[in-house]
């Protein structure tokens, strides 16, 4: 079988776990209790697109590519997906109690 890409071409896609510099402006926008859907739909987006990009490795697993083509995919997919999606429901929390916080100031 003929590999997806070369392995030159996949040292560039261990890239794409470079989702790292998202996550200190995300979370600074949940502290501040700003653009709520935009943080958490972002929030989402990166989880699906990651896991995507898993299932394509392991996709490419067991159509047997070689080891430079699957690696990358499924190591880059499943560490980025798996800590966002574990700390989404943090996240959602963190902007429930800022905006009952917000809610209780403006009773008193």
């Amino acid at each position: 079988m003929q590999s997806w890409w070369t392995e030159q071409t996949g040292v560039w896609f261990a890239l794409l776990a470079v989702s790292g510099p998202l996550v200190p402006f995300l979370v600074w926008q949940v502290n501040r209790g700003r653009h709520r859907h935009a943080v958490l739909r972002t929030w989402i987006g990166v989880v699906v697109t990651y896991s995507i990009i898993t299932i394509v490795g392991a996709i490419a697993r067991l159509a047997g590519q070689p080891n430079y083509v699957w690696i990358p995919l499924v190591y880059a997919g499943f560490f980025t997906a798996v800590p966002y999606a574990a700390t989404y429901h943090v996240m959602k929390n963190k902007y429930t109690e800022i905006e009952l916080r917000k809610t209780r100031a403006r009773d008193l």
